[in-house]
């Protein structure tokens, strides 16, 4: 199977983008093509540390209430790392973990602290399109609008002070050459829905920030909005990435995208660096049956613990 099977982009795409079309004019610069990088899981090593030792212990610490510990870790870890999740938003992370513990056929009954939070966390998040850690505070506060949220916030910055101690993520050695690679061929985004300051902080530690031409952080409104709005109409750009989230910021804006599927990321990397000195990344065929189908097949949309009988 040829190595660009694995690359989706819509037939319009094609259509729409010949070369003549990238040049406004002779006095204009050509459009440069984008290439839009996920960061935690796809070029940095640091996904599944961060929820290991950071938000799968502190979930259960802040919310255990009786419950068995390994649950709330195991829960917490399969939305975050195994799931249609993966790659979310903390705090809708921390909603879709919370429905989830109820459902479990360990828990006994659902805990009342459970249901308070997450019905506040779901109509916080119903008005933010973008969740962050300020307007959690201002919600949050005793004269904000959702109190009960209290909890959440000090769970989150516990989150933040466990990962200021971890040790700076390493970059997969596949997305290091893709990156040095093909930084005078493309505009290289960095597309994250992680805090901007602390993306670049960790760029800067693997020695990537100088190859990155911008960094977009969950400030920007979302991946999609984000992507679209520096894409434009013409310009060919290619999305890569570890989550259905990537997936869908590249098919809303018209992108192709090349999936990194967990647990076999450096094996993605050489595969796209191989496509990319073949032929341009933006100009691919629809996916195949190889690469892609294993990337939606190790996000389940069901927990194990239902598929394999228990009770939802």
């Amino acid at each position: 199977m040829r190595s660009d099977s694995f690359l989706s982009t819509p037939t319009r795409l094609r259509r729409r983008t010949p070369r003549r079309l990238l040049h406004c004019s002779s006095h204009c610069p050509p459009l440069r093509p984008l290439i839009a990088l996920d960061s935690d899981g796809t070029v940095l090593d640091s996904m599944r540390p961060k929820h290991e030792r950071c938000f799968a212990p502190l979930f259960a610490e802040y919310f255990a209430i009786g419950a068995p510990r390994e649950v709330l870790v195991e829960v917490w870890l399969f939305v975050n790392l195994g799931s249609r999740n993966r790659g979310i938003n903390r705090y809708r992370a921390l909603s879709a973990a919370l429905r989830l513990l109820a459902g479990h056929p360990r828990i006994g009954r659902p805990r009342g602290l459970w249901a308070r939070v997450g019905s506040a966390l779901d109509l916080w998040l119903a008005a933010e399109s973008v969740p962050s850690r300020a307007s959690l505070e201002r919600a949050a506060a005793p004269g904000g609008t959702f109190p009960a949220l209290s909890r959440v916030l000090e769970w989150s910055l516990a989150v933040d002070a466990s990962i200021a101690s971890l040790p700076p993520p390493p970059a997969f050695e596949g997305a290091r050459n893709f990156v040095v690679s093909f930084k005078d061929v493309a505009e290289l985004m960095v597309l994250s829905a992680a805090p901007r300051a602390a993306v670049c902080a960790e760029w800067e530690a693997a020695g990537l920030l100088n190859f990155a031409d911008e960094v977009v952080g969950q400030e920007s409104g979302g991946k999609a909005a984000a992507l679209a709005a520096r894409r434009g109409a013409l310009r060919p750009a290619l999305v890569v990435g570890d989550a259905m989230g990537d997936l869908e910021a590249a098919r809303a804006s018209g992108a192709a995208f090349f999936p990194i599927v967990p647990g076999r990321e450096e094996e993605s990397w050489s595969l796209l660096l191989e496509a990319g000195r073949r032929h341009p990344l933006w100009e691919v065929q629809p996916p195949g049956s190889g690469l892609f189908a294993d990337f939606l097949d190790t996000l389940k949309s069901d927990p194990p613990w239902i598929v394999s009988g228990g009770r939802p």
